[in-house]
C-alpha cells in the first residue's frame, strides 16, 4: 500500500502575523485545524506524520494532545519556509529512513482531508522521481507529495523559498490535481471566518 511508504510533513511554524494568533490552533470541527489536520491524515491510513513548529512551539505542544515525538521544532523559523522544510525533512529521515515520499501540507489549509490526500496518494507510484501537487491557476504548489530522488533537493531549498520553487523547476514532470475550494488558505480573520462557512452549510444561511 503506498500510503505506508509515505510520510506526512505538516509546517506550522510561522508566526501567524496577519491572523493575530497561532493559525494551527484555531478551533476547527470541535478540535485545532493541527488535531484536524493530524486526523485527516489518518483517516487516509497515512499515520507517519512529523510536525514543523517554530515561533508558537510552546503553545502548540500544550494546546494539542500530541506526543512529543510527533513535534520537531525549526529554531531558524523566521528565515523563511526552506529551513522548515529542511528541519523537518530531516526529523522525516531520521524516524522513517525508509520512505519513499513526504507529503507536505501547510496548518493553514483546513479544508484539506483525507478524500483529498488519499487523491494525491493514488497518484503516486512510489519511483524516486514521482511528484504530485496541487493546481492553483497555472501553478502547482502544496499540498505536494516529492518522491524520494527529490529530498536532498528539498533540503536545499533557499531559506526564503517554499516547495513551490522546486515544483516549478519540475514542472515538466509534476501530476497536478485540482483540489477546488480544498486548496483554500487562511491568512486572515477574515478569511478564517469564510472558510468556516464554507465548510459548514448550516453557516451559509
Amino acid at each position: 500500500m503506498v500510503s505506508e511508504d509515505v510520510v506526512v510533513l505538516i509546517l506550522a511554524a510561522g508566526a501567524s502575523s496577519r491572523m493575530g494568533r497561532t493559525k494551527a490552533l484555531l478551533p476547527w470541527n470541535g478540535k485545532t485545524v493541527l488535531e484536524h489536520l493530524v486526523g485527516q491524515a489518518e483517516q487516509a491510513d497515512l499515520n507517519q506524520v512529523v510536525v514543523v513548529t517554530g515561533a508558537s512551539h510552546a503553545e502548540i505542544c500544550e494546546k494539542t494532545a500530541f506526543k512529543p515525538d510527533l513535534f520537531v521544532e525549526n529554531p531558524q523559523w523566521a528565515s523563511g519556509m526552506g529551513t522548515s522544510i529542511r528541519t523537518g525533512l530531516n526529523q522525516v529521515l531520521n524516524r522513517f529512513p525508509t520512505c519513499r515520499g513526504v507529503l507536505i501540507l501547510l496548518a493553514d489549509q483546513p479544508l484539506v482531508d483525507a478524500a483529498y490526500l488519499n487523491a494525491l496518494c493514488r497518484q503516486f507510484t512510489g519511483k524516486p522521481d514521482c511528484l504530485v501537487a496541487t493546481r492553483y491557476g497555472k501553478a502547482c504548489g502544496v499540498p505536494a507529495l516529492f518522491g524520494s530522488s527529490y529530498f536532498d533537493a528539498l533540503k536545499g531549498l533557499p531559506p526564503e523559498k517554499g516547495a513551490k520553487a522546486l515544483l516549478d523547476s519540475a514542472s515538466d514532470r509534476v501530476i497536478c490535481l485540482d483540489p477546488g475550494p480544498k486548496g483554500s488558505d487562511m491568512d486572515t480573520p477574515e478569511a478564517y471566518e469564510a472558510l468556516k462557512i464554507q465548510n459548514d452549510p448550516f453557516l451559509r444561511n
